[in-house]
C-alpha cells in the first residue's frame, strides 16, 4: 500500500530573538572558558522518549462492525495511544562545587510522531458531507509528525567524591519547546483514494504551539576530566523514567495534557578551558 507524505512545513517568527540570545549567550560563554580556565564541556547528545497516554479520536472517525455485511465492517482505532520524541541537541555544561554538580543548557530539535491505524485493515473517515449524501473513506493508518525547537536545561549530581574513568551520576532534566513545523502521512485501505491524501491531512487538527518535557535520569559517565596535562572526550549514557509531558495538543490523536514516558539519551562532551578531576581541593 502506497504511503502519501505530506510536506507542509509551517515555519514560524515565534521566539526567534529568544534562540538568538542563546546562542549569542554560549558563544561568549566558549570563550569565556578559553580565557578563564573554568571547568565547562561542550557537547552533542540524540535521545528518544516515548510517551503513553489515552487515544483522542478525531470526529470524522467511524467505527462499525456488521454481522451481515463484512463489505460495511472496519476495525476500530485502539483506545492506547503512543507518541515517540526523537531529540538532538548540542549543550555546554558548567560544573561547580569540585566539579560534582554540571548545569547546562543549549538548543535541541526534536520530532513527534504519533498514529491511528485499525486493529483491521481499515476504519472509516468521515470525509465530506452535501444534503443528505455523506462520503466515508477506508484509511488504514494516519501519521503525524511534528517538528521543534527547544531549550533543555538539566542538573546532574556526582555522588561519588574522586574522578574515575566509569562514573554514574542522577540527573534532573527539563526541556521547553516551540512548534517549527509538522507534516502528515496517509494510507488508504484502497491505492485508488491517495488522490484525497491531503483533504484528509488538511481535516486533521494542528497541534498546539509548545510543549514542555520533565525528565529524571541515571547515567554513566566514561571518560575522565583531566590526566596530567591531557584532557579526555565524555561519553555519556542514561536513562530517563519517569518522563512527564506537559502539552495541550502535542498531538491530534493524545486525549490527555498530561503523559507519562520512558527513554534514553547518549551524549559525548569534549572539554573547553583548563579542567581538573573530580573532587579536586
Amino acid at each position: 500500500m502506497q504511503i502519501i507524505n505530506l510536506n507542509t512545513l509551517m515555519f514560524m517568527n515565534r521566539g526567534k530573538g529568544f534562540y538568538i540570545a542563546i546562542i549569542f549567550l554560549y558563544s561568549v560563554l566558549g570563550v569565556q572558558a578559553q580565557e578563564s580556565h573554568h571547568n565547562i564541556k561542550l557537547g552533542v547528545s540524540a535521545g528518544y522518549e516515548n510517551c503513553f497516554g489515552a487515544t483522542k479520536k478525531p470526529s470524522q472517525v467511524r467505527e462499525y462492525e456488521s454481522a451481515y455485511d463484512d463489505y460495511f465492517s472496519c476495525g476500530f482505532v485502539g483506545p492506547d495511544q503512543t507518541m515517540g520524541i526523537f531529540h538532538a541537541s548540542v549543550q555546554a555544561e558548567y560544573f561547580l562545587l569540585n566539579n560534582r554538580i554540571g548545569l547546562s543548557s543549549g538548543l535541541r530539535f526534536s520530532q513527534t510522531s504519533s498514529s491511528l491505524k485499525s486493529d483491521e485493515k481499515f476504519f472509516y473517515w468521515k470525509f465530506g458531507e452535501e444534503n443528505v449524501t455523506t462520503d466515508y473513506l477506508r484509511i488504514q493508518k494516519i501519521t503525524g509528525q511534528n517538528y521543534w525547537l527547544g531549550i533543555p536545561l538539566e542538573f546532574r549530581f556526582f555522588p561519588n567524591r574522586r574522578d574515575m574513568w566509569v562514573q554514574h551520576y542522577f540527573k534532573l532534566g527539563y526541556s521547553y519547546n516551540m512548534l517549527i513545523g509538522s507534516h502528515n502521512s496517509v494510507s488508504f485501505e484502497n491505492a485508488e483514494m491517495n488522490k484525497y491524501a491531503s483533504d484528509v491531512a488538511g481535516q486533521i487538527a494542528q497541534p498546539s504551539s509548545n510543549y514542555s518535557y520533565f525528565y529524571p535520569a541515571f547515567g554513566l559517565k566514561i571518560g575522565r576530566f583531566k590526566n596530567d596535562k591531557h584532557r579526555f572526550p565524555w561519553i555519556n549514557l542514561e536513562f530517563h523514567f519517569p518522563g512527564v509531558l506537559f502539552a495541550e495538543n502535542v498531538s491530534p490523536f493524545f486525549k490527555k495534557n498530561v503523559n507519562i514516558g520512558v527513554g534514553f539519551q547518549i551524549s559525548v562532551q569534549i572539554p573547553l578551558g583548563t579542567n581538573v578531576p573530580i573532587g579536586h581541593k
